[in-house]
C-alpha cells in the first residue's frame, strides 16, 4: 500500500490536527455547560466532537495507509499497532457518545463528559505514542534536524510523565522477549 501523502508532505501528520484540536475542545465545552448551564456550550461541545470525530475517520485512513509500510516484526510495527488500536477504540468512545448526544435537546452532562474525558486521555497517550513513531522510529522523517543541538525547554513535572509514558510502552508495547535459549 502506498504511503500517504499531501502536498509532497506526510498526510497524517497534517489532518490529526483535526481530531486533536476539537476533540479536547469539546471536552473544554463540556466542562463550560457544567459549570454554567448554557446550552451554547454544550451544542459547541458536540459539534466540536462531530468535527472531531469526522477529522478522525480521515486520520484513520491516512495513518493505515502508513501503517503498511512499516516492516513486520519492528519495535515501530508494535508501537504502530497500539498507536492504532487506541485510536480505533477512542473513535468508538466518541461514535458512542455523539449517537448518546443525537438523542437529547441539549446535548451534554455527566455521563457524556466522561466519555468525553475518556477519549481525551486515549487521544493523550495514543499522540504521545505517535509522537514516538516520529521522534524515535524515523516514521515518514527527513534525515535533517537543523535544531538537534537546541537546549530542550520542558515544563515543571514532564521529566515524571516522560518516564511513566515510557514504562506504560515498555510493559504493554514492547514487553520483554522471552530468552529463547535453552
Amino acid at each position: 500500500m502506498p504511503k500517504s501523502t499531501l502536498a509532497g508532505h506526510p498526510a497524517h501528520p497534517i489532518v490529526i490536527t483535526f481530531p486533536v484540536g476539537l476533540l479536547p475542545f469539546s471536552l473544554v465545552m463540556d466542562i463550560a455547560y457544567l459549570a454554567t448551564r448554557k446550552k451554547s456550550f454544550a451544542q459547541a461541545s458536540f459539534y466540536s466532537m462531530v468535527g472531531g470525530f469526522l477529522g478522525g475517520l480521515i486520520s484513520a485512513a491516512t495513518g493505515a495507509a502508513d501503517y503498511f509500510s512499516i516492516p513486520p516484526n519492528t519495535a515501530a510495527r508494535k508501537t504502530a499497532n497500539f498507536h492504532g488500536l487506541l485510536n480505533l477504540g477512542l473513535l468508538a468512545i466518541y461514535g458512542v457518545n455523539i449517537a448518546f448526544r443525537r438523542q437529547k435537546e441539549i446535548p451534554s452532562g455527566g455521563a457524556e463528559t466522561l466519555f468525553s474525558a475518556a477519549g481525551n486521555l486515549a487521544l493523550l497517550i495514543s499522540s504521545w505514542l505517535g509522537g514516538s513513531l516520529i521522534y524515535e522510529h524515523g516514521m515518514r522523517v527527513q534525515s535533517v534536524d537543523p535544531i538537534s543541538a537546541a537546549d530542550e525547554l520542558r515544563p515543571p513535572g514532564d521529566e515524571a510523565a516522560e518516564k511513566l509514558f515510557r514504562a506504560l510502552q515498555d510493559r504493554i508495547i514492547l514487553p520483554a522477549q522471552p530468552n529463547k535459549a535453552s
